[in-house]
């Protein structure tokens, strides 16, 4: 059992900072991250979740344009 709520709170944090290092930060993602996180006893890992959170929440909305990188155009 505790390997198994290990191997799932090694993933759910592996993706928060996936999402913590995209151009785009999806909330409830995060939020729901968090919540996993914090209910399988990983509290420092569901913090660093919800400081991403916090992040993206101050954070402008996204805009495709964001992503280009102007190399797209000759």
């Amino acid at each position: 059992m505790v390997q198994e709520i290990w191997d799932r709170a090694l993933v759910v944090g592996v993706r928060a900072g996936q999402l913590m290092n995209a151009p785009r930060f999806n909330r409830d993602k995060l939020a729901r991250l968090q919540g996993q996180l914090t209910e399988a006893g990983f509290l420092a890992m569901g913090g660093m979740a919800g400081q991403s959170r916090v992040a993206a929440e101050r954070a402008p909305e996204w805009h495709p344009a964001d992503g280009e990188d102007g190399r797209e155009h000759p």
